[in-house]
């Protein structure tokens, strides 16, 4: 069994960041999200260029302002020039945590459970008690009503409303150019779980981006850890859900919003408990965290010739 450790991660040791684009009614959300809880260091930060220094931008960083005072350390950024989403994201996650230990990350579009912030600071300590490096995730394929106060493995990272330490994040690159990834990751326990379909999925996810570096931060991270071997747990029922469908203005969802998403049930339990449900149990939903359109239809097929 693993020694656990003494140490307490406290909202001071963390760095919450809200990052958003130009869309100031969806930051105007996650502000009163944010307003309720007992967080000490917030990071707002903006991106979109000239194009987003709006009248209704700068009435919303005068209303953060406001509705924020009692945050004791509250910065708000928004940058000059378009950074774009990969620049923009990860060069502030890298800036955040060279201030702090931890980071909860979340997006303008991704709205949260009353107890979201107090699971995430959870999962920091639990995985901080028992020496693993990972990731803490809000978000899940799985939706089990009687189980939303535990926490389960996951062989993926959900990155709708999650958290992880510097240590984690250190060595991280959007840039796979130079990368090999079927030797880099031949000894990856997580990575030796994959199905052969479920490598080749994500080798080819892996070389688009190595070609287009610039699309997708995510792919990358996933890469890293994977690569790292490092630790997922995501709780059994969604703390987060995404605002951001049919959203014009958005990079990534644009389109519909998938069936398989519930955007209208967040769980509010406190997580106090490991569930003893580990993957491979979950293969099944975390597949669909992939929310490719060619992989579920192909899955599908697979169902209707049965």
């Amino acid at each position: 069994m693993r020694k656990l450790t003494s140490e307490t991660i406290t909202f001071r040791d963390v760095g919450i960041l809200l990052v958003g684009y130009s869309r100031p009614d969806l930051l105007k959300n996650r502000i009163y999200e944010l307003a309720s809880e007992n967080i000490v260091n917030l990071y707002i930060s903006i991106d979109g260029g000239e194009a987003s220094h709006t009248l209704e931008m700068e009435k919303f960083k005068g209303l953060a302002k406001q509705v924020l005072k009692p945050i004791q350390n509250l910065q708000i950024y928004h940058e000059v020039n378009c950074l774009g989403l990969v620049r923009h994201l990860t060069s502030r996650i890298t800036q955040v945590l060279s201030e702090h230990k931890y980071v909860i990350v979340i997006e303008d579009d991704i709205k949260v459970s009353k107890s979201f912030f107090s699971n995430m600071l959870h999962g920091l300590n639990y995985l901080n008690a028992r020496e693993l490096k990972g990731v803490v995730s809000g978000w899940s394929p799985a939706a089990f009503p009687y189980a939303q106060n535990k926490w389960r493995n996951s062989k993926y990272v959900y990155i709708w409303g999650w958290a992880t330490s510097r240590e984690v994040w250190e060595g991280y690159k959007y840039d796979l150019s130079k990368e090999k990834f079927e030797e880099n990751l031949k000894n990856s326990f997580v990575w030796s779980k994959f199905s052969n379909i479920q490598k080749s999925f994500w080798i080819s996810k892996f070389n688009q981006s190595k070609k287009d570096p610039l699309y997708t931060w995510d792919s990358q991270f996933f890469y890293h850890c994977l690569k790292n071997d490092y630790y997922f747990i995501t709780p059994m029922f969604s703390m987060t859900g995404n605002q951001g469908f049919e959203d014009k203005r958005a990079v990534h969802t644009k389109g519909p919003k998938p069936k398989m998403i519930q955007n209208n049930l967040l769980s509010r339990k406190i997580i106090t408990k490991k569930s003893w449900l580990l993957y491979p149990i979950f293969d099944f939903t975390d597949k669909f965290y992939l929310n490719d359109t060619k992989f579920i239809h192909s899955v599908r097929s697979v169902f209707s010739r049965q």
